[in-house]
């Protein structure tokens, strides 16, 4: 069986200009897509988007506040919220406890305005 799995996953030989123009133009098409949009600062309905868009019934993390917690509580921390993920952005300052956990980078949407 193995032998099966080594000739379908043998190494192949690869073109090295392709593969970096390959990159290059990714890399290229990735940065006028975005045009920046991830070098601004998180705006508190973003942010709501994001919380929101989490499922519901889900384990929260270490602190033990999971989405609903965000949710119902959204008018009286929406300020301090953005506030401390903005400095964390901004100034790379994250604690270790902070550092726990799985962050998935994705790119910024423009999503409509939530009023809260």
């Amino acid at each position: 069986m193995s032998s099966h799995f080594r000739k379908m996953y043998d190494i192949i030989e690869d073109d090295s200009d392709s593969v970096k123009n390959l990159m290059d133009e990714t890399l290229h098409a990735r940065s006028n897509q975005y045009g920046g949009a991830l070098e601004t600062p998180f705006e508190k309905e973003e942010i709501y988007n994001a919380i929101r868009a989490g499922g519901r019934g889900k384990t929260p993390g270490e602190d033990g506040l999971g989405k609903e917690f965000y949710e119902r509580n959204w008018t009286l921390i929406q300020d301090d919220l953005c506030d401390v993920l903005n400095q964390m952005f901004w100034y790379g300052k994250i604690t270790s406890r902070h550092k726990h956990g799985i962050l998935i980078c994705l790119p910024k949407q423009r999503q409509q305005t939530i009023t809260t």
